[in-house]
């Protein structure tokens, strides 16, 4: 045997070989837009992205034949929550694995570099709730002193208004429950008002000015 047969009986084999690995990492799946693999059907090779670049067929597989290669079939594009599946795989109905009309993209994962799926976004911040005033509403005992220190002045000139608004102030949690104490007592008001802070101040009720302060332990009412 010549040196020029060996030459070509190892090209042979060499392209052999390379069709060989080519067969093996091709793989292909295909979709159907019916139950029991009828209807429109889709044939995707190596994977998509998003599969509402392939027109209609975002959401709408309903069965499934894997021909070759080990498979993800996901939910969202982008290859994110994905079920994986391998060949011969048969689905004639892909709610049984809970993507009917719910596939988003599919992707070849075997002899493929994918780079992994996008970690899920992070849990939306859980806000506490604001302080609340406790403790029982006290009549006609005005504190002989703070139960804890008052806030500080507030920075900034001094406006005078003898504290006229347009309407009455908002209510917070202190001002809501003087409020309910007062419609407890004396029913609801012909007219009221709130000066002074959220909580400490003044409030005018039926003509009648009485004082209020909360504290996380009670709330004092006083005239």
């Amino acid at each position: 045997m010549t040196r020029l047969m060996h030459r070509l009986m190892g090209a042979a084999v060499l392209a052999g070989t390379l069709m060989t690995a080519g067969a093996a990492l091709a793989g292909e799946i295909t979709l159907f837009s019916e139950p029991g693999f009828r209807g429109e059907a889709l044939t995707i090779r190596d994977g998509v992205e998003n599969l509402a670049d392939m027109g209609r067929w975002n959401d709408r597989a309903k069965s499934m034949i894997v021909r070759s290669g080990e498979w993800e079939v996901c939910k969202h594009a982008g290859f994110r929550d994905c079920k994986r599946v391998g060949r011969g795989t048969r689905i004639g109905d892909l709610g049984s694995i809970g993507l009917f009309n719910s596939i988003s993209s599919a992707r070849q994962i075997d002899g493929r570099d994918w780079p992994p799926a996008p970690p899920p976004p992070p849990p939306p911040p859980v806000y506490a709730p604001p302080p609340s005033y406790g403790g029982g509403i006290t009549w006609n005992n005005g504190p002989s002193g703070y139960d804890q220190p008052p806030p500080p002045p507030p920075q900034g000139g001094i406006t005078w208004n003898d504290d006229r608004r347009d309407g009455p102030p908002p209510m917070g949690d202190c001002r809501r429950r003087v409020f309910d104490a007062f419609v407890q007592r004396f029913g609801r008001p012909q007219d009221f008002d709130f000066r002074g802070e959220e909580w400490e101040g003044r409030i005018h009720w039926n003509g009648e000015r009485w004082h209020y302060r909360c504290t996380p332990e009670q709330i004092n009412i006083w005239q």
